[in-house]
This record gives structure tokens, C-alpha cells and sequence, in this order.
């Protein structure tokens, strides 16, 4: 496992202990000011600020990492509330997240993220439900607390009906078919482009030489094994973030690399979501 300065780096991120440990990972989170590269137009939006906000109720880094070494780059941070609990879902323990993402070099806005931390197998799922508001953006300076407060009442509801949500995930039962088909999409949105063919059809035979379809479903342990949507959609999800597959190129086998990069985790979940979600809406 991946450490830096003795902390763990899981797909979601380093594991955040305390403070120290979110100032080594997440440098930039703590910048005082936006780049200097930005023009006076641009509204640096204080990281710092607003992780004190959600602290004060009752909020706290969990998970973080950051893209590149700048002190203004793009930084990601889980939060987890222990005084919440867990979202009540058969068969399952999962807790809900809040996602800080933001940087102060211009290249993207503050946003909140919801995210979904399912303790069997300690992925990061990040949900996206139609209809509910998942996806809190600031354009503005500063931090009101009155607004942050709003939010997270906001963000309590739309976990409730998450958890209905799930429990509706749990119901839909996938045929051999569709766990291929749910499998084969995943493995284009972690690979896009290397399946395409020139005329821009998917190229399946490219694909099936290189991976064993079946294995990216294949349940990773013995409670997961059953067809509903939910677990076939976490098995997917377990397997295709931490690489745990086989790769076959030049008749030589491998296994690919973690997903660790926080923009492309969090990018790739969100895909990974709604494709899950396709599969209640279009197939059933």
C-alpha cells in the first residue's frame, strides 16, 4: 500500500488523522490566497474556511489528496459526521460522506460533492440521485455559516432518500447479460478510447483479449455473491478502482494500478453511478 510520511493512501484518498496529516496531504487546501497567476476577476473561495464551517458542525476530514504539488492545485477531501451513523440498508454498512473539491489556481470552482463510504470493502462511491441536488457550487468570496448550515440540512434530506434509493438498487435483479454489459461499459469509462475503433463503434473482441470480462463481476467475497444491482454495482466498482483484475498484453499478464488520482476517482465514481442508475431506469 502506497504511504506518504507514514499515511495510507486508499482510492479515496490519504487517511486523515488529524490536522497534521490533512496540512502534509493537502497542502493547498490552506492557501491564503488564489494563484497569483489569476487575474483580480477571479473570486478565491478559502478551503480553510470552509472546512472550519462544516467542523463546527460536527464535519471532519476523513480522506484527501490533491493533484500536483502547487500550493494552489486542485485538492479533494472526504468528510465523515461519527455523531450521523449509517445509512439503514439491508445487508449493507454504509455512511454518508461530504466531498470538499476545490483549488485556488482557477481551474475549478468550489464544489460539495455527496459520497456514499461502504465499510465491507472501504470504497468510495459518490452519489448522484435524479432529481435531488447532489452538487453544491460557490461563485462568490467567502463562507457564510448560515449557508453552510442550510446545506447540510439540505444534504440530511437528500441522504434519506439516498438510502430509499439504494434499498430500490437492492430489488433489481441483473441477468448474466447485463452484469457483462454493466461490466464492459465500467471498463470503457476506466480505459475511454482504448476500445473505439476508428469509425468510433466499440471494438468488444479488443476488449475481451485483453480482460476477462467475467472476473471485473466476479463477487471478491463470499457475502456479495448474489445478482442485485447494489453489490453488482459495488463488485464493479471494488474491483475496477483498486485494480483488481487481470490485463492480459503481449500474452503477459498484470494487474493494473489503483485509481489514485483524486480528480479521476471522483470523476470515475460519479460515471460509475449513473451507469448503475441506467440499468434501474432503462432495463427494468
Amino acid at each position: 500500500m502506497e504511504r506518504s510520511n507514514n499515511i495510507e493512501l486508499l482510492p479515496m484518498g490519504y487517511i486523515i488523522r488529524n490536522e497534521e496529516d490533512l496540512k502534509r496531504v493537502v497542502p493547498a487546501a490552506f492557501s491564503k490566497t488564489a494563484s497569483p497567476e489569476r487575474t483580480e476577476r477571479y473570486s478565491y473561495f478559502s478551503t480553510e474556511e470552509l472546512l472550519k464551517s462544516f467542523k463546527s458542525i460536527g464535519w471532519n476530514p476523513h480522506f484527501a489528496k490533491q493533484n500536483g504539488s502547487s500550493p494552489y492545485s486542485r485538492h479533494i477531501i472526504r468528510l465523515i459526521n461519527p455523531s450521523i451513523g449509517f445509512i439503514p440498508i439491508k445487508r449493507d454498512r454504509v455512511q454518508p460522506q461530504i466531498i470538499v473539491d476545490n483549488s485556488h489556481n482557477g481551474f475549478t470552482k468550489a464544489q460539495i460533492h455527496l459520497g456514499l463510504f461502504r465499510l465491507i470493502c472501504t470504497n468510495g462511491l459518490v452519489a448522484g440521485v435524479p432529481g435531488f441536488s447532489t452538487n453544491f457550487k460557490w461563485l462568490h468570496m467567502g463562507v457564510d455559516q448560515q449557508e453552510i448550515i442550510k446545506m447540510v440540512e439540505e444534504i440530511a434530506d437528500t441522504y434519506n432518500k439516498i438510502g430509499s434509493h439504494v434499498s430500490d438498487m437492492q430489488n433489481v435483479i441483473l441477468s448474466n447479460d447485463q452484469k457483462e454489459e454493466f461490466a464492459i461499459r465500467a471498463i470503457n469509462y476506466r480505459y475511454p478510447g482504448k476500445f473505439i475503433n476508428e469509425d468510433g463503434t466499440f471494438n468488444e473482441s479488443s476488449l475481451t483479449s485483453y480482460i476477462n470480462i467475467h472476473d471485473i463481476y466476479s463477487p471478491v467475497r463470499q457475502e456479495d455473491n448474489t445478482n442485485d444491482l447494489w453489490t453488482i454495482f459495488n463488485t464493479i466498482q471494488e474491483r475496477t478502482t483498486k485494480g483488481m483484475f487481470e490485463t492480459i498484453s503481449l500474452k503477459r499478464k498484470s494487474s493494473p494500478r489503483p485509481i489514485t488520482n483524486a480528480k479521476r476517482n471522483l470523476e470515475y465514481n460519479k460515471k460509475l453511478w449513473e451507469l448503475a442508475e441506467s440499468f434501474m431506469y432503462e432495463k427494468n
